[in-house]
């Protein structure tokens, strides 16, 4: 298991496809409201991936203020979800983030 916090091309092609696969094809969220003006090629994104080419969880980091940071669009992979995958991320994110 690994957590990569980056504004990197395969780090943010990672969060945007299991963004796709959870909230525009699992949820029926409309990608134009899926995906705003939020993600730039400078906005930084946590991806857990299992295996190098396995990204299972992810969260968008938006910061808000100095030493103020917001979690958006948290989601995990259908298959992967409540074995603690997404906590891990969060907790890592708030230590990241301090």
């Amino acid at each position: 298991m690994k957590i990569i916090f980056s504004a990197s091309p395969a780090n943010r092609a990672a969060a945007y496809a299991l963004r796709q696969a959870v909230f525009v094809e699992e949820r029926g969220i409309s990608a134009d409201v899926e995906f705003d003006v939020k993600d730039t090629d400078q906005r930084e994104y946590a991806v857990l991936y299992l295996q190098p080419d396995l990204p299972i969880t992810t969260l968008r980091l938006e910061p808000q203020a100095d030493h103020v940071m917001r979690f958006g669009r948290v989601c995990t992979r259908k298959a992967y979800r409540g074995h603690g995958w997404g906590r891990q991320l969060l907790t890592a994110a708030e230590e990241w983030a301090t």
